[in-house]
């Protein structure tokens, strides 16, 4: 995927970021102690949110070039970004290794119950699955090194102007997984059933907790570095998931559904209750692990 770019203007603002004097961006008069501030890059101040408005288009290039240079420092590990010193890149490498683990038993049984594909299997088209955790200090195995804060289900319209960053730059989710779909549908075919969903995966410290998802996505987002894109594929038989939906019809309903992913990720099985891994999946974790060790992968991920 190509990286996305942003070219500064030839003489609008980013020089500005530079004074002490606080002074207005848009009429350069004193704003009054930072009265108030572009809430993406915090860097650009108003005297005024008139001024902050009319402001808005001509400062979005020196804007779109700040925050992308955060992301940057973030994603190379040179900023700190939690409590316990750990570096954006760490977080994120972290929540790949959630998806890794938890991907094909976990993340691809909560897509179909969370999105109810089996009834409406377009929405995997309109809607992405967001999920905050928080970093367990003890974990007794590598499936426990996150608990679940909160998962809910979002349209895609919701994440329309927001770019993420990798290795290749910056890019927008939504435009990046409908690629993937298209590529990984012309690979398999008619073995894949939907193709795959969109999850967004965040971690939160313990005074972030109480932060609700939707915003905790977007201000994550804005600061970079923190948040993990994942695309689940949807290989598995469609009938192996209803048997899923005949044993746990309740599960279509999110408090249950929730109840599954958070016993999952403290090292249960994916179910409404506290049920430990019957062999079969003890022996589908084996396959898999011997999988991650000889290179391939069931996720893709960013």
């Amino acid at each position: 995927m190509s990286a996305r770019t942003t070219n500064p203007p030839v003489d609008h603002h980013v020089d500005d970021a530079d004074d002490d004097d606080d002074s207005c961006f848009a009429c350069q008069k004193p704003s009054g102690a930072r009265a108030h501030e572009c809430p993406r890059c915090t860097i650009a101040i108003y005297c005024s949110a008139a001024c902050l408005k009319r402001d808005k288009k001509a400062h979005k290039s020196a804007c779109d070039l700040m925050v992308g240079l955060a992301k940057i420092a973030m994603a190379q590990g040179t900023r700190d970004v939690d409590e316990s010193g750990r570096t954006g890149r760490q977080i994120v490498d972290d929540l790949n290794e959630l998806v890794e683990l938890h991907g094909s038993m976990s993340l691809n049984s909560l897509c179909w119950l969370a999105l109810n594909l089996s009834s409406t299997p377009g929405k995997a088209r309109t809607h992405f699955i967001a999920i905050s955790v928080s970093r367990n200090a003890n974990p007794t195995s590598p499936r426990t090194l996150h608990s679940l804060i909160d998962v809910d289900v979002f349209p895609m319209t919701m994440l329309k102007d927001v770019d993420l960053l990798d290795g290749n730059g910056l890019y927008n989710p939504v435009k990046a997984f409908r690629e993937e779909v298209k590529g990984m549908i012309e690979e398999y075919g008619k073995d894949m059933v939907f193709g795959g969903a969109l999850v967004l995966l965040v971690e939160l410290s313990d005074a972030e907790k109480t932060i609700p998802l939707r915003q905790a996505i977007l201000e994550k987002c804005e600061t970079g570095g923190i948040l993990s894109h994942s695309m689940p594929m949807m290989c598995l038989q469609k009938a192996t998931y209803e048997t899923l939906f005949s044993a746990l019809p309740h599960a279509r309903n999110k408090p249950h559904w929730k109840a599954c992913l958070a016993h999952a990720l403290d090292g249960y099985a994916f179910c409404s209750y506290k049920r430990e891994l019957s062999e079969e999946e003890l022996a589908l974790l084996g396959r898999e692990a011997a999988r991650r060790e000889a290179g391939e992968t069931t996720t893709i991920r960013r």
